[in-house]
C-alpha cells in the first residue's frame, strides 16, 4: 500500500526558523513485550525557540516513570528536525488496521504495541498498532527508527537495575541516618531513609545521602552475597 504522505513546506538552516509550527510534537511509545520496561517513549516537542527531546522509561517492577531530557536551541535543533522530516514523521497517517486514540499502558501484553502521536501545528494524529501490523507498514517502521535514534543519540541514557542477576550474587544494605534524608545509590536509584534492606548485587556501590537540612554525606559500601550490611549515616 502506498504511503499517505503529503508534501509540507519545510526549511531548516542553523540559527533560523525551522519551518515547524510552534507546539508541534511527535511521541512514539512501545508498551508491553518481553522487556524490563512496561513502557518506553521517545518524544520531540517544539516550544518557541526550544526543542525538547525526552526519553521516558517505566519499569515493570517499579511504578513511576524516569525521564532523560535535553533542550536544543536554534543552532542544535535543525539537524534533528530535518531528520524527522526526511523520515516522514510529520506526515504520518493512521493505517486502516490501527486503532484510534491512545493505548492504555495498564494493559499487560506479551506482544508489544506501538502508539504514534504526532502533531503538526493544529493537525494531529494519534493511534496505536500491533507489532505484526507495524511490520507491514514501512513508513511506521521508518518513523519509529528515526525518532528512537534521534532522541536516543541526544539524551543521556537511563540506567536501570539489572533484574537478571543470579540470586546467589545478591546481598542487602540497610541504611539509616541522623535525620530524614534521601539516598541515591550508584548515581540513579533514589530511596528515602530510613530504608532497607535494599537488595544489591555483590561488589562495591556508591551511596550519596542528602538530609532535609541540606547536610550531605557520600560513602562506598561493599556488598557480600547472602549477607546484610547495616549503615548509619551521620550527616554533618
Amino acid at each position: 500500500m502506498a504511503c499517505l504522505f503529503t508534501a509540507l513546506p519545510f526549511s531548516i538552516n542553523a540559527g533560523e526558523s525551522s519551518g515547524v509550527p510552534d507546539g508541534s510534537f511527535v511521541r512514539i511509545s512501545v508498551i508491553g513485550g518481553v522487556s524490563p520496561f512496561r513502557k518506553v517513549a521517545w518524544d520531540v516537542t517544539l516550544r518557541g525557540d526550544t526543542t525538547v527531546v525526552t526519553l521516558v522509561k517505566e519499569s515493570v517492577c517499579r511504578r513511576g516513570q524516569r525521564q532523560s531530557i535535553q533542550f536544543l536551541d536554534l543552532d542544535s535543533a535543525p539537524e534533528l528536525l530535518e531528520t524527522l522530516h526526511q523520515g516522514g514523521v510529520w506526515e504520518l497517517k493512521r493505517p486502516a488496521r490501527a486503532k484510534d486514540g491512545g493505548l492504555d499502558d495498564e494493559v499487560a501484553t506479551s506482544e508489544p504495541k506501538y502508539e504514534f502521536w504526532v502533531a503538526w501545528g493544529r493537525r494531529m494524529e494519534r493511534f496505536w498498532i500491533d507489532q505484526k501490523d507495524l511490520l507491514d507498514r514501512p513508513e511506521l517502521v521508518r518513523a519509529l527508527g528515526v525518532v528512537r535514534d534521534g532522541v536516543g543519540s541526544r539524551v543521556k541514557p537511563l540506567p536501570v537495575m539489572d533484574v537478571y542477576h543470579d540470586p546467589a550474587t545478591m546481598g542487602w544494605v540497610q541504611v539509616t541516618a541522623t535525620e530524614k534524608a534521601v539516598a541515591v545509590v550508584d548515581g540513579w536509584q533514589k530511596v528515602r531513609l530510613p530504608a532497607g534492606p535494599l537488595e544489591m548485587v555483590e561488589g562495591e556501590h556508591t551511596v550519596a545521602v542528602r538530609g532535609l537540612t541540606g547536610r550531605t554525606s557520600e560513602f562506598k559500601v561493599r556488598v557480600v552475597a547472602g549477607t546484610t550490611n547495616q549503615v548509619h549515616v551521620v550527616l554533618k
